[in-house]
């Protein structure tokens, strides 16, 4: 039995060719370098020849180029969600992960005296 699932890239390539995006445009809006978003559309690590998983980063970016939440374009590619998120959550994420870990230390400290819990 085939699996009729469109694949991450596949879906992504289909994303860009409704936007009539070149691929170095789709790249120049995401952030993502032409060489990875060419990668995440074939679905394959140039450098090793296995299948490539972009990461929740990536996600995120191309969610935001697409205009599409994050959450639907995994389920969308196929992907079993998981903790479902809102659009904002995605961005806080986002800006965690680009913070050095000092700065992450402090952030955490503010959110945790913001929280409800505390």
């Amino acid at each position: 039995m085939s699996d009729e699932r469109r694949s991450f890239g596949d879906l992504i390539y289909e994303l860009r060719q409704k936007k009539g995006w070149s691929l170095r445009e789709a790249a120049n809006r995401s952030g993502i370098s032409y060489g990875r978003l060419g990668e995440i559309e074939r679905g394959i690590d140039a450098h090793s020849g296995k299948p490539f998983v972009p990461s929740y980063m990536a996600v995120i970016r191309l969610a935001r180029a697409f205009s599409v939440p994050p959450a639907e374009l995994l389920r969308e590619a196929g992907h079993e969600p998981g903790v479902e998120l809102e659009p904002e959550e995605w961005d806080l994420i986002g800006i965690f992960r680009s913070l050095p870990p000092e700065k992450r230390r402090e952030l955490f400290k503010l959110a945790s005296g913001l929280s409800s819990r505390s």
